[in-house]
């Protein structure tokens, strides 16, 4: 097991990474979800064998990352801002591993740029709403945002904390760690991680990519059930068939949708193990 901690930081294009040190030719990128922060990988990548850098982003609009410029972004406009994070740092390759809006990041950013992509791992994947730019917001998402800003970042967190995480009266500390994350997430930055989600459409990009992708999920997500996942991987499954391509499907028990919080030392062996020697 590694005894590497995640205590480096780094500022590079306007985007805050939290860093485990490591060899930069075997790069891993980790991507939060809407309601995550960089810090919240910093077991995970604890736990993740000796040998690979990793670098855990601060989405845009997110902790120290400065916004995107665009005022409704897309998902591709949070893979261009990482590919250009990844140039300044001189990265051509990268595994990436997304968790639920992170992993319409990840799987924008594996579209846009497939040859810089090794291996893809999405943990309990949103799949987005399919909205097109412009056009009004899904009702829930759009009560979301309205939530967020009318109850406060504090409120807003309190109340939804114990969503994330299966069984949160057995897991008070998982609990505090997601409602912490949340309460820190900014009105501009989350009103700009909402509409990418309500434009992200994980299942069409999915089609496209020729690499190999592990899916991660909760066995008791109830906010990407494992029904979304299920239908991901389905799609994965019908990809035409390359040298070096695969899937496959590691359903966590005993997780909801933080399991990367509820089992950081299962979510690394499998994702390290998956990703391979040279991640």
């Amino acid at each position: 097991m590694s005894a590497l901690t995640p205590t480096e930081h780094l500022v590079v294009a306007g985007i805050h990474f939290l860093v485990r040190p490591g060899d930069a030719r075997q790069t891993i990128i980790l991507l939060h979800g809407i309601g995550g922060h960089a810090s919240g990988f910093a077991e995970v990548m604890r736990h993740w064998p000796v040998g690979p850098r990793i670098l855990a982003w601060d989405c845009p609009g997110y902790g120290l990352s400065r916004p995107v410029a665009v005022e409704r972004p897309s998902p591709e406009d949070f893979a261009y801002a990482l590919a250009t994070a990844l140039d300044e740092l001189d990265i051509s390759s990268i595994s990436i591993m997304g968790q639920s809006l992170g992993a319409i990041f990840a799987g924008a950013f594996a579209s846009l740029f497939p040859d810089r992509v090794r291996s893809i791992v999405l943990m309990c994947p949103a799949l987005g709403y399919k909205t097109p730019a412009n056009s009004p917001l899904p009702d829930g998402l759009a009560k979301r945002l309205t939530d967020h800003e009318t109850e406060g970042s504090q409120a807003f967190a309190s109340a939804r904390a114990s969503r994330l995480v299966h069984d949160p009266a057995r897991k008070p500390d998982v609990v505090e760690a997601v409602r912490t994350s949340m309460a820190a997430i900014s009105s501009s930055g989350h009103a700009q991680a909402v509409h990418a989600l309500a434009q992200g459409d994980l299942i069409k990009v999915a089609t496209s990519w020729p690499h190999k992708v592990l899916l991660l999920a909760g066995a008791d997500d109830v906010i990407t059930p494992l029904a979304g996942t299920d239908h991901l991987f389905t799609t994965l499954r019908a990809r035409p068939r390359v040298w070096g391509i695969r899937e496959q499907l590691h359903v966590i028990s005993d997780a909801g949708h933080a399991v990367f919080l509820e089992h950081p030392a299962e979510v690394a062996a499998s994702a390290s193990a998956f990703m391979g020697g040279m991640a």
